[in-house]
């Protein structure tokens, strides 16, 4: 067998054992490949080991073993093998790189650093840590499978080396739909045999069993039977002369293009049926397509409220408002209205961050934390509840409107909203759901804008 262990500061995170592959080794040489990742080297080391090594595989939750087919996320060979897989779950994780909790694994390094590791693994073993993190610590038997199958000139498959006491199964498929069907048993070894169809077909699928014990499976198989290339010949940018924006902005052109085919000429009807299919099933997925996008228009207040708040009832850790005209005083009334609702939502913890170019028409850190005291309803809020509540004053305003949330799994999601909150009911705007790497993005780039020195003024309620 071959073996391919990859370790970070002498701590095991992964290994795979390659079973029935030494003999393809004509020369082997150990190989030893290290990269620097702080202040530890992540090693990949390969070399030949008995069968017994695996003897010696300890620390052992549990066994998972099964058949992977070329398709399989879990398989690591070519799109033409498939591969019988054991996986012995280690009770043990890497202590550089996973810290164990009572009731769960956490991962210790920051995530840029656990991202170059999992790219590390799997440009040297071919799994993919980035889907399955919790394979660190864990070793892996694969024993690959491949079938020597090709197109011949007879609308067939020609198959080589096929094994005696050999059982093939094969559907021929024409736009999805089963056309022909081959079974055969080989009770004697065939250095090759041709499997013709009468029928046309454009792809199939194959089942290879060996002393009827299944070693091989695919499905939706093709060959290219024509390349169609189009290519474009780039021309050189309109370069623009500006006077303030800056000093040039060059605008692309659109390339000329050249269209060729290789191989078997694509037959019209078929090519018009295939492209108005194509564009008519476009239309009808963009009708039906989910937006991420809300248009609100003025008037439709109780819409753009909705959206909001049905965002922002769920038991968010912490949440950042930004807003750089949240306290405008003209407008105030409309804001006590949103600190009212959020004072009813399930939120832990709420930084309101806006901005007061003049405190005769806005509310400062200062004259806001006054308001607050001497209001009412804020007063009544604020007696009633644990709001944990900071508002933000910075020197100079964020412009767009962000709602950007973390949950206690360290998840983020967030909002974008065209105008300020307290104006919701008199713009046209949209509202925008951000996913979790956007709104984490964007919350590190604001937050490092207010500890950059950006704050005026602060208070907690």
């Amino acid at each position: 067998m071959i073996v391919n262990k990859v370790s970070y500061g002498g701590e095991n995170l992964v290994t795979v054992y390659h079973r029935g592959i030494e003999d393809e080794v004509d020369s082997y040489e150990r190989k030893i490949i290290k990269q620097k990742i702080n202040k530890y080297n992540l090693c990949f080391e390969q070399y030949k080991v008995n069968e017994d090594d695996v003897d010696n595989i300890n620390s052992i939750l549990s066994i998972q073993e099964g058949f992977l087919t070329p398709k399989d996320d879990l398989n690591i060979y070519s799109n033409r093998v498939c591969a019988r897989m054991i996986r012995y779950v280690s009770t043990v994780k890497p202590r550089k790189i996973i810290k164990t909790l009572e009731d769960k694994f956490e991962f210790k390094l920051p995530m840029k650093t656990i991202i170059t590791i999992n790219e590390f693994i799997k440009k040297y073993t071919g799994l993919d840590l980035n889907k399955n993190p919790i394979f660190y610590g864990d070793t892996f038997i694969y024993e690959p499978i491949e079938i020597d199958v090709t197109k011949n000139e007879s609308n067939g498959l020609t198959l080589r080396n096929v094994e005696a006491d050999s059982e093939i199964f094969i559907r021929f498929k024409n736009r999805g739909m089963i056309v022909d069907t081959y079974r055969r048993l080989f009770e004697n070894e065939i250095f090759e045999v041709e499997i013709n169809s009468e029928i046309d077909w454009n792809s199939f699928d194959i089942e290879f069993y060996k002393n009827n014990e299944l070693v091989y499976f695919d499905y939706d198989l093709s060959f290219i039977r024509s390349v169609h290339f189009s290519m474009g010949i780039v021309n050189r940018p309109k370069s623009i002369k500006l006077n303030s924006l800056s000093s040039y902005l060059n605008i692309p052109i659109e390339p000329t293009r050249v269209e060729s085919v290789i191989g078997e000429e694509i037959d019209q009807i078929e090519d018009l049926y295939a492209k108005s299919n194509f564009e008519m099933s476009r239309q009808i997925r963009n009708e039906q397509e989910t937006n991420n996008i809300t248009f609100i228009k003025p008037g439709e207040t109780n819409r753009a409220l909705k959206e909001i708040t049905e965002f922002l009832n769920n038991n968010f850790e912490e949440v950042w408002i930004f807003d750089p005209y949240l306290t405008d005083i003209n407008r105030f009334n409309k804001t006590l209205d949103w600190l009212r609702i959020f004072s009813e939502l399930p939120l832990r913890k709420i930084n309101f961050i806006f901005y007061c170019k003049d405190e005769a028409k806005a509310y400062s850190s200062s004259s806001l934390e006054t308001a607050v005291v001497e209001n009412a309803l804020l007063n009544n809020i604020v007696a009633n509840k644990t709001l944990n509540w900071s508002f933000i004053e910075t020197k100079s305003a964020i412009h767009d409107r962000f709602i950007l949330t973390r949950t206690s799994d360290v998840q983020f999601l967030g909002l974008t909203v065209g105008t300020s909150l307290n104006s919701i009911d008199t713009n046209h705007f949209c509202i925008n759901r951000l996913n979790h790497n956007s709104t984490k993005t964007i919350l590190n780039e604001l937050s490092n804008f207010l500890e950059g020195g950006n704050v005026r003024g602060f208070f907690k309620v």
